[in-house]
């Protein structure tokens, strides 16, 4: 994986990447980017989600936007990690985090994960 800026990650975003939130799902609830799916990274059933994510994603090379807290939060990493090893080739870490998201200004949303 590779790491990238709020711009790149924006840019991903509006042009329909997969986006990933890394953390738990009551913080995911509180406020997430638009379009994100909650795939907490040290919540129970990540082995099925994943799987389930690679069943449901047609090219793997496709951008995965993936982020957490930002600063020394590394469940993004983690969570990339364990992407590459399920056979994602293109994910990239926001490493600003939902914080720099927020700070920008950007739309956010709240609510449960579907």
């Amino acid at each position: 994986y590779a790491n990238i800026s709020g711009d790149e990650a924006r840019w991903l975003q509006l042009h329909g990447a997969l986006i990933l939130d890394a953390r738990r799902s009551d913080v995911y609830a509180a406020g997430h980017l638009p379009g994100a799916r909650s795939l907490p990274v040290w919540e129970d059933g990540l082995p099925e989600k994943l799987a389930r994510l690679g069943a449901e994603k047609a090219d793997p090379i496709l951008p995965v936007v993936v982020y957490c807290a930002g600063g020394d939060c590394e469940d993004s990493h983690l969570l990339g990690q364990k992407l590459w090893l399920a056979g994602f080739r293109n994910v990239r870490v926001y490493t600003d985090g939902f914080p720099g998201w927020r700070a920008r200004g950007w739309p956010t949303h709240r609510g449960e994960a579907p």
